[in-house]
């Protein structure tokens, strides 16, 4: 239900009164999480392997320096009504379509990841700096060439206003390019208040203290996993 309000899925129509989906997958449950995902390992027999490289957090301190605030979203691709019909599923007596692509499709990261890359020249030419993995985006501060400051920025009180003000502005830009070019922003992912600490691929982005540390929940997963493995 909470996936048919915030629009990742849609309704079909009822078992046995309608044409079903072209593709009725299983769906299977990610027990780390733990979260319901869509099974779609056999539509991903048909699907051709599509190697592709991700930016990571290394690439963050070329742009987040100290005290520098941070800002996270998640960029979503909408599938067109006709191709929903390939990732259909079914509960309690209904058939369900996913809206957007499911990660469980093998393309999807190369999708999400080659598509939004077509942002991120954008974002740069703005001076928006920006690291993406799949459909997780960080963006920086925004920079003005020459380092010198607008007029309006001058007058904050601090340089940490500045920052705040910077970041905020990034984000602003951030989403009216994303928006203009088509793409769907995840809101429940994504942080679009400017801190110093943001959650991004699995670590908090403490500009701070100039550290990458895990989240909490990655900790207790790495501690299970070697107690898994001593045993």
């Amino acid at each position: 239900m909470d996936r048919l309000r915030s629009g990742p899925i849609s309704l079909w129509g009822k078992v046995g009164e309608c044409t079903p989906p072209h593709l009725v997958m299983p769906l299977a449950l990610e027990p780390r999480k733990p979260r319901l995902c869509n099974d779609d390992r056999f539509l991903n027999l048909w699907i051709k392997d599509r190697p592709f490289s991700l930016d990571s957090v290394q690439h963050l301190p070329k742009y987040v320096d100290k005290d520098y605030y941070q800002t996270v979203c998640d960029d979503h691709i909408k599938l067109h009504p006709s191709s929903r019909t390939n990732f259909g599923f079914q509960g309690g007596g209904w058939y369900f379509v996913s809206v957007c692509i499911p990660f469980a499709c093998k393309s999807s990261a190369y999708i999400y990841h080659t598509t939004g890359l077509v942002a991120s020249p954008r974002l740069r030419s703005w001076n928006i700096p920006s690291s993406l993995n799949i459909d997780d985006r960080h963006n920086g501060q925004l920079s003005f060439s020459g380092g010198t400051l607008p007029p309006a920025y001058q007058t904050l009180a601090s340089s940490d206003e500045v920052n705040f003000a910077l970041a905020l502005a990034g984000i602003f830009l951030t989403c009216y390019i994303l928006t203009s070019l088509g793409y769907f922003i995840g809101l429940v992912e994504s942080k679009f208040t400017p801190q110093k600490q943001v959650p991004f691929l699995g670590f908090v982005i403490d500009s701070e203290r100039q550290a990458f540390t895990l989240l909490p929940h990655k900790k207790v997963s790495s501690s299970r996993q070697k107690n898994v493995a001593s045993r």
